[in-house]
């Protein structure tokens, strides 16, 4: 059990409310009588190297990461470390599983979560998988007969099918022609090709495996091929008193597989046809409409299969008391309906901070909403920046976009397990970025864990609130020419994502401040409309809207006209889309929706597009429209949050007392002022999630009936407003600040100490003006990662002020701050400025304690060629994966670069 801050306290579910009753003492409860639901911080991926590992080192650092702030790891056993092979533990030996009881009991103990993947590397596979079981991948042959006739070598793989076409459309099964590898056919009169499908299998192997786990990639559309993997975990967990808090399944890398062994039988079963009557269809990019109609067939069905697959090992990991966590990404299925086959979907984020993926990101956080779940994690900062050159300031705006993103489980990618034995830098991951002791942000990273801890709080109390359900039009993504096999990826959205209707207007709802949540055809279903408001498991919306798009299924719309039958606003961006996908009673089917939009359009020529005008048809206590989407938004009994307009992006919560909204100013600009809340408030709480104990009642004010607060922020800002419905929060007031003139430099003379790190403390210097401490004569500055201390005297400024500002200037790359031996804080993330509420009038002492990113140790290391890359497989790469070199890397800039200011502040009054 551990400690929380107050802020954080106010934020958690299960704490008393804020009411005007409460005084503040009241607030913060008795820390020790409060158990922390540890899901708030951050948890960490922690790849187990070989699994060697050992107790005492789980210990030590099961330990060492709930005490920086961690609330959880997943165990992720890969490859291991040359020269450590008598460590290696077969995964799922007897031993194995030892450590992981052990692992699961110090968790306990120390107050941290669990996760494990089931299995080693990803994806699923290892020494259980059989060729019967493993992953398997369809092989299309044409033919084209000579002179009427065909003499071929056929593929070495598995023959399943060989069928001749026509040019008349006849069909004739000649797979009985091929023997011993040849395929001899006299073709009948006419022309005519020939069609021969195989199937190979296996076609991979586990990626980054560990010892015991190397083996063929499992089967991902087979729910038999699951249960039988699953096998193996249930005898070796068979005396396991305690199971991981969640099994993880990682992205879907199951590259090759597109086909299974009974695919023929399992599409005539789902879609009510032979594939084989239209096996040229699969064939090439470009296709007719029944071509694209039964592409479409078999991307529905590669789908479904992968989802009861999912779902199967949901229901496995259910039985053992544990959740299911899964990344639906990557993956040939509906996404939206895939991240909620498991209990937490998982989304990621790659590389840089690209507000574009916001669709994307979005795709998984509205399943765990529509679900009715209340956490949507994200594998977090892979690959963020080059290995030891990602500071803990590039952290916060990958964490505030997927925070905005509706996520609010966020696990590092992550930590490598490293024993002690292990010469720094450790055992390393080849990908960045490594959160872990060794990764050379490890002093200063709890300050780090506490804001993410505060912000995730706010996001996982109440519900997730949107007023819109956005209709994901899977439809016209599957039903077009292109290859057969689709994937919907996060690093192959400009394929499919970003030019849909879909993603555009997601990015202008999200723009302008409109809230929502996709939805899949398979939820539509499952929703009821009750006073106006449309329920999905519990969820309220108020209006769903079907963007501009051809393809809809019957289904779908005939439950659309059944919700605005009852009430629900029902709106479609241009027109009503008015075909229906796949082959099977194509015409039946359609003849059956233009039934439906006939009672909406009087008029309707066959397939023709509604004109961008607006139409409305009454219908119950409902009705349907179709215009333009800003005709739609504006006419609609929707509101927007208008702040959006000042380039605040926000997500929100809704509680019994009042709402939740995490906010983040996206612009260039200081924001202060007043913004206008969609939601009505008797009073409100703000809270910077940036420091320990900064929050306090905002101003407001009533206008027009609406409620509006005082904010300041500056650009990149985050903030938290916590909402009162209907009483007023006994906080103190928020202090809102000016500055009352220039700020003021910190000068004299600067004393530098080297404090602790390596390879060598440098020796200090004193120095006059600021400059980074590579600069400093002693060599050994050039090379040393860890943290010098920087200690100045000075008197307060003669000049009237309520409070001040201290800013540090520039910081490479975060610093602890005390003043007059009292620790201030520790800034870690632009624009390193704090508050200081006491100054003395004569002989303060400042002193900053900065710590540097290890880039320049790594750098020396590899100049002098020092063996740290020691692992198997890919070992280190850089960021463009290739073998890792920093050598030629340029010094970087190290210590407090400043300048060191005072700001004086003058409280005001904004109620005034």
């Amino acid at each position: 059990m551990k400690i929380i801050s107050a802020a954080l306290f106010l934020l958690s579910a299960c704490t008393v409310s804020i009411f005007a009753e409460v005084r503040p003492a009241g607030i913060f409860c008795d820390h020790k009588a409060n158990q922390r639901d540890n899901t708030a911080q951050p948890w960490a991926r922690w790849w187990w190297l070989g699994n060697a590992v050992d107790e005492d080192n789980i210990s030590d650092l099961l330990k060492e990461y709930s005490d920086s702030g961690i609330g959880g790891v997943e165990i992720c056993p890969i490859y291991g470390a040359k020269g450590w092979e008598d460590k290696f533990v077969e995964f799922l030996s007897p031993r194995w599983v030892e450590l992981l009881e052990y692992t699961l009991q110090k968790g306990e103990q120390y107050g941290i979560e669990v996760d494990l993947t089931t299995g080693t590397g990803w994806p699923f596979g290892g020494e259980m998988v059989t060729k019967d079981t493993a992953s398997s991948g369809v092989i299309l042959k044409r033919y084209t007969p000579k002179d009427g006739k065909i003499s071929e070598k056929l593929p070495s793989e598995e023959l399943i099918y060989i069928s001749a076409v026509s040019a008349k459309g006849k069909r004739l099964d000649i797979t009985g022609n091929a023997d011993k590898g040849f395929l001899e056919w006299q073709a009948p009169e006419g022309s005519w090709e020939v069609y021969a499908v195989f199937m190979k299998r296996p076609v991979q192997r586990v990626k980054r495996a560990a010892p015991g786990g190397e083996g063929y990639v499992l089967n991902p559309y087979s729910t038999d091929a699951i249960k039988d993997y699953l096998k193996a975990f249930d005898k070796a967990f068979s005396e396991l008193e305690t199971y991981p808090n969640s099994f993880f399944h990682d992205s879907f890398e199951y590259y090759g597989a597109d086909w299974t062994e009974d695919f023929f039988e399992e599409f005539t079963r789902r879609r009510g046809y032979d594939l084989r009557e239209h096996i040229e269809a699969l064939y090439g990019e470009a296709g007719s409409d029944i071509q694209n109609r039964v592409k479409y067939d078999y991307r529905k069905t590669l789908s479904e299969l992968h989802i009861e697959v999912i779902e199967e090992w949901t229901r496995w990991c259910n039985s053992k008391g544990s959740l299911s966590r899964n990344q639906a990404h990557g993956a040939p299925a509906n996404l939206i309906d895939l991240y909620a086959a498991s209990d937490i979907p998982e989304t990621e984020i790659f590389r840089e901070v690209d507000f574009k993926q916001y669709p994307m990101i979005k795709l998984c956080s509205s399943a765990a909403h529509l679900k009715g779940g209340n956490l949507a994690s994200s594998e977090t900062f892979t690959w963020l920046n080059e290995h030891f050159q990602t500071s803990l300031n590039d952290l916060k705006p990958a964490s505030d976009f997927l925070f905005l993103s509706g996520i609010n489980h966020i696990f590092f990618h992550g930590i490598p397990y490293s024993p002690k034995e292990a010469k720094w830098p450790g055992w390393q991951f080849y990908a960045s970025v490594n959160l872990g002791p060794q990764g050379g942000l490890w002093r200063n990273l709890p300050a780090y864990n506490s804001y993410a801890a505060r912000c995730q709080a706010a996001l996982q109390e109440g519900r997730p609130d949107s007023d819109i359900l956005l209709y994901f039009p899977v439809h016209d993504l599957w039903n077009t020419g292109g290859k057969a096999y689709k994937t919907f990826g996060v690093h192959n959205q400009d394929e499919w994502l970003r030019h849909s209707s879909f993603y555009r207007l997601s990015m202008k709802l999200w723009e302008e401040g409109w809230t929502y949540d996709a939805v899949s055809d398979r939820f539509l279903q499952k929703a009821a409309c009750e006073n106006g408001k449309i329920i999905i498991n519990s969820r309220q919306y108020d209006a769903v809207i079907i963007p501009e798009c051809l393809y809809i299924n019957l289904s779908t719309m005939q439950k659309l006209f059944e919700l605005a039958e009852q009430g629900a606003e029902v709106m479609f961006q241009k027109h009503l889309p008015p075909r229906v996908p796949g082959l099977a009673d194509k015409d039946k089917r359609e003849a059956e929706l233009r039934k439906i939009l006939k009672e909406a359009i009087q008029s309707l020529k066959p397939y023709s597009y509604l004109p961008p005008a607006n139409m409305v048809h009454k219908t119950g206590k409902g009705e349907i429209r179709a215009a333009i989407i800003d005709s739609l938004l504006n006419k609609s009994n929707l509101k927007r949050e208008t702040f959006a307009d000042k380039g605040i992006r926000f997500v929100r919560r809704s509680r019994d007392e009042g709402f939740n909204y995490f906010l983040v100013n996206l612009s260039d600009n200081n924001i202060d002022g007043w913004i206008e809340l969609s939601k009505q408030a008797e009073s409100v709480l703000l809270i910077d999630p940036l420091y320990e104990e900064k929050f306090g009642r905002a101003a407001i004010k009533k206008a027009n009936g609406k409620t509006n607060v005082y904010i300041q922020l500056r650009p990149d800002q985050s903030i938290i407003l916590k909402t009162f419905s209907s009483q007023k929060c006994g906080a103190g007031q928020w202090e809102y600040c000016e500055k009352t003139c220039k700020p003021i430099e910190i000068e004299g003379r600067w004393d530098v100490e080297f404090v602790s790190g390596g390879p060598a403390l440098p020796e200090g210097e004193k120095i006059k003006a600021l400059m980074s401490w590579t600069n400093f004569k002693d060599e050994q500055c050039r090379r040393f990662h860890g943290t010098a201390r920087y200690s100045i005297r000075f008197d307060k400024p003669d000049i009237q002020a309520d409070k001040w500002k201290l800013g540090l200037g520039e910081v490479c790359s975060s610093a602890r701050i005390y003043l007059n031996g009292k620790l201030l804080g520790v800034v870690w993330a632009k624009p390193f400025v704090i508050d200081v509420n006491e100054l003395k009038s004569e002989d303060n002492l400042l002193q900053v304690e900065v710590t540097n990113l290890p880039a320049n140790r790594i750098r020396d290391l590899d100049k002098r060629d020092v063996d740290w890359k020691y692992f198997y497989n890919i070992n280190v790469v850089d960021i463009d994966y290739e073998p890792f070199d920093a050598s030629d890397w340029p010094i970087k800039k190290s210590g407090l670069l400043g300048p060191v200011v005072l700001t004086p502040q003058k409280i005001i009054d904004i109620t005034r």
